[in-house]
């Protein structure tokens, strides 16, 4: 029996075993899916192209999926921009900023390569890349962001890792960075779900993050974007849309909507209703409840891990600071060997390798290959967390 009261608003829970990947995708609500089931069922039409009755009721649900959706981030709807994903969202910001040769941006050792190669790649186009080092203990310092944002035009670091689960202390890096004269990115795919986060005061240029990681279903993504942010960048993907009128000689782009010009062609409509439901659902979660679970969760994981010696975590052993995201190694097997055992023998579906972070992993674990990463949300149960217990004990014995 799953102990989780939230358990209840998940229909694909697995009957036995566990789903512990939430941090690759969370399971999707009956709410999202039920979403995007009535769309297809008494909708099923595109949004504005036509002037017909029920594009017009299909435009005004996309318009309060918007409002949900921004007001996870505590932002206004016309500061959103939905995109098929957090990666597509930070490509934008990338590739449509009117870089110079010379210019500088500082990204971090702990990102996700959605947040790590798109910055990389500007090396190309003669921009400096510099590569923050976090502590040991895999937390950003504001004091040395300071630092390095120093002259820098743009800083981009995560909110949460989705390796070692450390939360970020948003308020001061993006302090740090903006005083330092720097635009300020960040990647909050893996933030989103587990508490709301307030960008009203922070001076945040760009806040990405997916549907998939806060219950609702792929495909679907969205950004809050800065006026002055919006101000500098030309959208590098252009089609229906994108432009008010157009010629042989040119065109002029579509501005009002003001973040219009980010979402070109036809949207995944389904998908962002699914999306708004999801963020409804979340928003209607009572937020003290949500995190007495978690922090049942991951204490009770690491106290069962204290008693496992051939099993070793990586990242915060405090419970505070953190996600229930935990990456672990069991002497004597390989992260891929005991994903498989795990679920083979157990029915736990948890997620092996570098994570798409493995600058993370080198610089502070020294591991080419990574770890196995277990990854709980509020669906799950301490039964859970037990039956993963009895299965390291039990593997990590038999080695």
């Amino acid at each position: 029996m799953n102990t989780s009261s939230f358990a209840c608003f998940f229909p694909s829970i697995p009957e036995t075993g566990a789903y512990l990947d939430s941090a690759a995708k969370t399971l999707t609500c009956r709410a999202a899916l039920e979403a995007q089931s009535r769309f297809y069922a008494e909708l099923d039409c595109n949004v504005e192209r036509g002037i017909y009755t029920r594009s017009a009721k299909a435009e005004e649900e996309v318009r309060s999926a918007r409002e949900a959706v921004a007001a996870l981030v505590g932002v206004p709807a016309e500061r959103l921009a939905f995109f098929p994903s957090t990666t597509a969202a930070i490509n934008t910001v990338a590739l449509g900023c009117p870089w110079r040769e010379g210019q500088r941006v500082v990204t971090t050792n702990l990102e996700h390569h959605s947040n790590f190669l798109p910055w990389l790649a500007l090396r190309r186009r003669g921009v400096v890349v510099d590569v923050l080092q976090s502590g040991p203990d895999g937390y950003l310092d504001p004091a040395a962001m300071s630092r390095a944002a120093e002259g820098a035009a743009l800083v981009a670091f995560t909110h949460a890792s989705n390796v070692t689960g450390a939360v970020q202390d948003l308020a001061g890096l993006s302090r740090a960075a903006a005083e330092a004269g720097a635009m300020v990115v960040v990647d909050g795919a893996q933030a989103m779900s587990h508490a709301p986060v307030d960008l009203a005061g922070l001076p945040v240029d760009a806040y990405a993050f997916s549907g998939h990681k806060c219950f609702g279903p792929t495909g679907t993504g969205a950004m809050y974007v800065s006026e002055r942010m919006l101000a500098i960048l030309s959208p590098p993907v252009l089609g229906g849309g994108s432009a008010r009128h157009s010629s042989p000689e040119g065109f002029e782009p579509v501005d009002d909507p003001p973040l219009k010009s980010l979402e070109p062609g036809t949207a995944n409509i389904a998908g962002i209703l699914g999306f708004g439901a999801a963020a409804a659902f979340r928003a209607g979660l009572d937020q003290s409840r949500v995190e007495g679970w978690m922090d049942e969760l991951i204490r009770s994981f690491l106290e069962r891990l204290a008693d496992l010696r051939r099993v070793t975590l990586f990242g915060p052993a405090s419970a505070s600071r953190r996600l229930p995201v935990f990456s672990i190694a069991v002497e004597g097997l390989s992260p891929h060997v005991l994903a498989l055992r795990l679920d083979q023998e157990f029915g736990l579906m948890t997620r092996s390798g570098t994570h798409c972070a493995p600058t993370l992993w080198e610089s502070l674990y020294g591991r080419s290959r990574g770890g196995t990463r277990i990854s709980l949300h509020i669906y799950n149960g301490v039964e859970d967390v037990d039956l993963l217990a009895r299965a390291l004990a039990r593997i990590s014995g038999s080695v």
